[in-house]
């Protein structure tokens, strides 16, 4: 059997030098195996080259400290530390590192961008008798990169006042998705009310801008809820969007408060006759009952009369544009913002 070289005697030596660690620091001689390291390294990893940080969420700071020990067998000089990316923070051990003796790299990685893997590599840049290069050593660190994406919309809470079914008004929402890394565009974006009932969503056009990381797409929404919600509190009836892309699944919402009532006749004024009118007459009409005041009237499809309505605090003027001859009854539905604040059945003969 052939003797060993000296210089492998002598690498030998020098690593288990190292066995005698900083406090608190694991020693290179835990492991023999890794005593026996490439000809053209200098450096010794005291628990390896890499450091796997598993699953972390995008936009997370991994931070891990590399320790080497000087296995050349003469003295090495640290100069630098060269990383793959500007972006990446480190501090290390700089200056001469006497054989034997320990060193340091303390390294910082935001998880992100637009990769789902980490992967960032620090090369240690020097000089060490008889070296072919200036790189003594390269530690990586990895990672599987989990995105976070959410979701909410705006308002978070919309308020209807007491309604009925059949006059619920158009809402708009904005839908905001955020991510902290780069992500496709939602695939399908629905909508239903929390007991179940399917909603219409307008204006959607898909597929949507892609989001790009550490920003908030704001999709302007409107939504028509459906006309058969049964009697009771809209809280029951809250409404919940499901928005699915590559690799998420969201389901923002927005919660309704209100009551829907039996008939438009339940609200305030069920009705108000004008008697003998005439086509083109103005008409003031005193809503003292009300409870608000009003910012705005409409008429519900189906009627003969062309109407202009005007709302005035509690006073709803009506300009009576054209109607047939004879008796006309049309259904008023009364607003105060967002918010039915009642309706009246208004009539009339007109001569």
């Amino acid at each position: 059997m052939s003797r060993p070289s000296a210089s492998l005697v002598l690498l030998v030596l020098v690593a288990v030098s190292c066995r005698k660690a900083p406090p608190g620091r694991t020693s290179v001689a835990a492991q023999t195996s890794r005593m026996f390291i490439a000809a053209d390294h200098w450096l010794a990893p005291v628990d390896g080259w890499s450091y796997d940080f598993g699953d972390v969420d995008a936009g997370t700071l991994v931070e891990h400290e590399f320790l080497f020990c000087n296995v050349a067998g003469s003295p090495v000089h640290i100069r630098d530390v060269s990383a793959d990316c500007g972006c990446h923070k480190y501090s290390h051990t700089e200056g001469i590192l006497e054989p034997g003796k320990s060193g340091f790299l303390r390294v910082a990685v935001q998880a992100g961008g637009t990769s789902r893997t980490l992967g960032a590599r620090f090369h240690v840049v020097g000089s060490a008798p008889g070296a072919r290069s200036e790189y003594l050593g390269t530690f990586e660190l990895r990672a599987r990169v989990r995105n976070v994406v959410s979701a909410y919309l705006v308002p978070e809470q919309i308020d209807l006042g007491r309604t009925v079914s059949s006059a619920l008004p158009c809402l708009r929402a904005e839908l905001v998705i955020a991510a902290e890394a780069a992500v496709e565009s939602p695939k399908a974006v629905t909508a239903r009310t929390r007991s179940g009932h399917d909603v219409t969503l307008g204006s959607v056009e898909l597929p949507l801008p892609k989001v790009h990381g550490n920003e908030r797409r704001r999709i302007v929404l409107e939504i028509e809820l459906p006309q058969d919600l049964p009697i009771g509190p809209l809280a029951a009836h809250d409404l919940v969007l499901s928005v699915v892309g590559d690799g998420y699944e969201l389901e923002p919402r927005c919660a309704l408060e209100g009551e829907i009532v039996a008939s438009a006749q339940d609200l305030a004024q069920p009705y108000v006759f004008l008697g003998p009118v005439e086509s083109g007459s103005i008409h003031r009409v005193e809503l003292s009952a009300l409870e608000m005041e009003l910012t705005s009237a409409s008429t519900t499809p189906g009627g003969r009369a062309s109407l202009d309505l005007q709302t005035f605090g509690k006073v709803l003027v009506v300009h009576l544009r054209h109607a047939p001859i004879g008796l006309f009854q049309e259904r008023i539905l009364l607003w105060s913002g967002e918010r039915m604040a009642g309706s009246l059945d208004l009539a009339g003969a007109v001569h």
